[in-house]
């Protein structure tokens, strides 16, 4: 269970930071 957590966080850094960067990539 606290491993599928971890996971689960882990992917939702990975998302929101490639969506950042699309953001970003956006603008510019």
């Amino acid at each position: 269970m606290s491993t599928a957590i971890q996971e689960n966080a882990y992917n939702y850094k990975v998302v929101r930071q490639f969506a950042i960067m699309t953001v970003v990539w956006g603008i510019v």
